[in-house]
């Protein structure tokens, strides 16, 4: 089992517990009961997104190990490796050139120490991480555009789970207001839905690492 899958794996357990926990809960007319049910179905969006923003970040960080650990050069990785590599350095930023002629401009100075870190990755993608910006097209766009990973999936439930965090989040709705209209059973579904769209990730993440396909011509070290 992958760290990634071990990690998605227990906060699933966790939402798991939650929503069998919630389903658990005796509904009468008392009104304080009603609105503790509405403002924990509201609990519900922000631990759904947490799983979704977790397990894609766990993603790639797998593959920055995995890369770093393989021990393999420069010149055996993928473009678009190297892009990322070179653009974790200070001097590589200052240029907007993604080009392979700029990396070449900075190869000489860089050939050792293949190292990817997911914190610097995400000081020069700020946008891919901030205010709650992940649903199922912009995943898509992370993997195809950053790493030529082509994820074949889209889940369009993730935008309701994403647009409703981001309304929590903003104060733009109350624990009681943003899921008042969203029934139990629809927030299951959503559930099942994200569940079955990240283990699809999952999958997707583990082919490329376990079979190194960040490695050009697929060179072995």
């Amino acid at each position: 089992m992958s760290e990634l899958t071990r990690f998605f794996e227990d906060r699933q357990n966790d939402v798991d517990i939650f929503f069998t926990h919630l389903d658990s809960l005796s509904i009468d007319t008392n009104t304080s009961n009603l609105e503790l049910h509405k403002i924990l179905k509201s609990q519900c969006i922000l631990m759904l997104y947490n799983v979704i923003e977790g397990t894609v970040n766990q993603g790639i960080q797998l593959i920055f190990d995995k890369v770093t650990n393989s021990n393999v050069s420069h010149d055996n990785v993928s473009e678009k490796i190297q892009i990322i590599w070179y653009k974790h350095h200070e001097d590589f930023n200052k240029h907007v050139d993604d080009s392979m002629k700029m990396i070449a401009c900075f190869k000489d100075k860089f050939l050792s120490n293949l190292v990817l870190n997911l914190t610097e990755f995400r000081k020069v993608n700020p946008s891919y991480f901030g205010a709650g910006t992940l649903d199922s097209k912009k995943i898509k766009s992370i993997l195809k555009k950053k790493f030529d990973i082509d994820l074949l999936y889209v889940e369009n439930v993730l935008e309701s789970i994403k647009n409703n965090r981001n309304n929590l989040a903003h104060g733009e709705a109350s624990y009681l207001e943003c899921c008042h209209e969203i029934t139990f059973a629809v927030l299951t579904e959503w559930k099942d839905k994200t569940i079955d769209y990240m283990q699809k990730y999952i999958n997707t993440i583990n082919d490329y690492v376990d079979n190194k396909k960040f490695i050009t011509n697929n060179v072995t070290s």
